[in-house]
């Protein structure tokens, strides 16, 4: 096996709800991680708190190879979030000044496809693990694979109080290469990722659990991931939902209940600070106001939460780290419930981290 990481191709400069589009085959190996580095020139008035400000510079993205998605992002705020609960991440400016003009920013995404994003070492230490063969995309010809989505428009990031001026982004990729007299799980991923998103309705107020969004089926689920917005600009919020739940409808039973007790927000906050048990070391991502915080932080992070569903699958069964196998189930027969406590300019993003078995991998014959 041989082991690189590089860019692809030049960087791309941002037009105002322009196309991106990039080829990034051929690729000479499996691409087990991609990094997206963006840099956004921008002009402020007054910030607002959890905007997601710098995830609004990229409106959507979709990654494709040879007519298979890979991952489609009908927003860049819940994958960024996605990273930071599970996998690798990378920082992001937790402020944006008010009275800002042409200030200029560094951020990006860091998309590691497979379930094992770190090891433990001889020594017991965790380490990175970027060249993880868990899941990847295999080499590729040219114009095989294919990045592409939309900019965002100059008001984006904050509607008349952030306006972008200029940006651009640049595709990095780490990749596991054939070498000689390798066998083809050397360097082949055992899956391909298939990364899902769903905005459900959540315009009607209704009692927990009433209301619900239909897993897509085929392939396996290994975790879902929310965000929930309430306002002018969507900020996140908290104060939407009043509870989430994992129900089994083909066997009638629950996996992972947050509520059911009351129909109020005190059902919901569990589900955000149970499921943040990792991140609440980390201020909240944006606090952005000219004072940097407010006067009392909470313990998590407003409108976020995940529901780790490879925990409950047994162990023992073949594949337990992709998560639940839904090969043999229809779009429903899995659903979240909610309920919805404000319908009023509300939001509920759902990201679903889905794999596909790759054929071709020896370990995969026969299942």
């Amino acid at each position: 096996m041989k082991y690189r990481s590089y860019p692809i191709g030049p960087p791309q400069g941002w037009t105002a709800s322009g196309n991106i589009s990039f080829q990034l085959g051929p690729t000479a190996g499996t691409i087990t991680r991609m990094g997206i580095y963006c840099q956004a020139d921008i002009t402020t008035t007054s910030a607002t708190w959890y905007s997601d400000a710098w995830d609004r510079l990229i409106s959507t993205l979709s990654l494709t190879s040879a007519g298979k998605t890979l991952f489609s992002f009908t927003d860049m705020r819940t994958p960024y979030h996605m990273t930071r609960l599970f996998g690798s991440t990378l920082k992001r400016p937790t402020t944006i000044a008010d009275s800002q003009t042409n200030a200029l920013q560094q951020f990006g995404y860091l998309f590691h496809f497979g379930v094992a994003p770190e090891v433990v070492d001889k020594n017991g230490m965790i380490q990175d693990n970027p060249f993880d063969l868990t899941a990847g995309i295999p080499a590729v010809g040219n114009g095989n694979l294919s990045l592409s989505g939309t900019w965002g428009a100059a008001a984006a990031m904050g509607s008349a109080n952030v306006t972008i001026n200029a940006g651009d982004l640049q595709v990095y990729v780490w990749t596991v290469q054939m070498d000689s007299g390798d066998t083809p799980e050397m360097y082949q991923p055992r899956t391909f990722p298939n990364w899902q998103m769903q905005s459900p309705s959540v315009s009607s107020e209704t009692s927990i659990f009433v209301s619900n969004a239909q897993v897509p089926s085929g392939d396996f689920l290994h975790s879902v991931y929310s965000m929930t917005t309430n306002g002018s600009n969507a900020p996140r919020n908290d104060d939407v939902l009043s509870g989430l739940q994992l129900y089994d409808q083909r066997n009638g039973r629950d996996i992972i209940t947050f509520g059911g007790l009351r129909n109020d927000i005190r059902q919901y906050k569990p589900y955000e600070i149970f499921t943040q048990e990792d991140q609440n070391g980390w201020p909240p991502s944006e606090l952005e106001s000219a004072l940097s915080v407010p006067t009392i932080t909470g313990v998590a992070d407003s409108g976020l939460g995940w529901l780790d569903i490879h925990n409950y699958v047994d162990k023992r069964k073949a594949l337990a780290q992709y998560g639940a196998d839904l090969r043999q189930l229809a779009t429903g027969d899995l659903l979240i419930k909610f309920g919805v406590l404000d319908a009023a300019d509300t939001a509920l993003n759902l990201l679903y981290r889905k794999y596909q078995l790759n054929p071709d991998h020896p370990a995969n014959a026969g299942l």
